[in-house]
């Protein structure tokens, strides 16, 4: 049973395993239209820590993006799925980064805005356009943590900075200007 009571979805033979996600974060689908990374913004919840991909995988893909409060979703994902702290710690610095945008970033609360379908897309793409610049940029070596903090945090404060929907997502969240 789910969260709320509600039946648990019959299994779909065409994966190898199925999670339940109940938390705040970023649903991107690859071109077959399968789920392959949910990141999950939640930290203090040992049972819903995120699943990622390998940096491999294509997340610059036309895929869908969800991003709400509390979201209740199924995610189907296959045998090679595993977790990735490359790009788990990107995906912490995309938040951090957030928060220069005066955009609220703590655990549960992260999205307390009342966000439109617009600001959804732009955050969508935003963050999907971070991981792709941030692992061509680095490739894994902050896999390797060979790369300093101080320059992800000045690469990714400047990348911010040069981003049109960044500033964008920042006045549409009224955060403060940058």
């Amino acid at each position: 049973m789910t969260k709320n009571n509600e039946k648990m979805p019959e299994r779909d033979t065409n994966v190898k395993r199925r999670w339940q996600l109940d938390c705040s974060g970023v649903l991107i689908a690859t071109k077959d239209r399968r789920l392959r990374l949910f990141v999950i913004f939640n930290e203090d919840d040992n049972e819903a820590l995120p699943l990622f991909s390998r940096l491999d995988v294509e997340i610059d893909v036309a895929g869908l993006g969800m991003i709400g409060e509390g979201i209740n979703c199924w995610g189907y994902f296959p045998d090679e799925i595993m977790m990735d702290s490359g790009l788990q710690f990107g995906t912490k610095m995309f938040r951090n980064h957030l928060a220069t945008l005066g955009i609220e970033s703590s655990h549960h609360n992260y999205y307390r805005h009342n966000l439109t379908g617009k600001v959804e897309r732009i955050m969508c793409d935003l963050y999907r356009s971070f991981m792709r610049d941030l692992n061509g940029k680095f490739h894994a070596d902050y896999l390797k943590l060979s790369v300093s903090e101080v320059e992800l945090n000045k690469y990714c404060a400047d990348w911010f900075k040069s981003k049109g929907s960044a500033h964008v997502l920042n006045k549409e969240l009224g955060g403060k200007n940058v």
